[in-house]
């Protein structure tokens, strides 16, 4: 296992014990100081430290997709 990756990330490698196909799994656990939407579900209600000052933050990265009807 490898800590410290970007500062707080975690690399670990799962062996098992068989041969077979590869799986790799991401998880991410952070957030960035973004507002949501008022009214959506699965808005964030959290609140974080940014530039000394709370903020509201949800996780917000480019691959997280919500589907169109």
């Amino acid at each position: 296992m490898k800590t410290g990756v970007a500062k707080t990330g975690v690399v670990a490698l799962l062996k098992g014990g068989k041969p077979g196909p590869v799986v790799a799994l991401r998880a991410d656990m952070d957030a960035l100081p973004v507002k949501e939407p008022a009214g959506l579900p699965f808005a964030s209600k959290q609140k974080g430290k940014h530039l000394g000052r709370e903020v509201d933050v949800m996780h917000a990265c480019g691959h997280d997709a919500q589907p169109r009807s």
